[in-house]
C-alpha cells in the first residue's frame, strides 16, 4: 500500500522512530482488517468515514497529508 511505502520512507529517513512505525503498522492492520471485513457486504456511510478518518490520520502522523 502507499501508507506502507511512506511509512518505510519516513522510518528510514529518521521522520519517525522505529517504535512510532511499529505502532502505525499495528494500526495500519488493524485498518486493512476490517476494511476487508466491512467490504463483503458494502460499506455503509459510517464505516466509510470510519476508515477515510482512520487512514487520513495515519497519512497525518507520517506528515505526508494529502491536499
Amino acid at each position: 500500500s502507499q501508507l506502507e511505502t511512506r511509512l518505510a520512507a519516513a522510518e528510514q529517513g529518521g521522520r519517525i522512530s522505529r517504535n512510532d512505525a511499529v505502532h502505525v503498522r499495528a494500526q495500519l492492520s488493524d485498518l486493512a482488517r476490517l476494511d476487508a471485513a466491512y467490504s463483503p457486504g458494502g460499506l455503509s456511510a459510517d464505516e466509510r468515514a470510519y476508515l477515510s478518518r482512520g487512514y487520513g490520520e495515519l497519512e497525518q502522523m507520517l506528515g505526508n497529508r494529502r491536499r
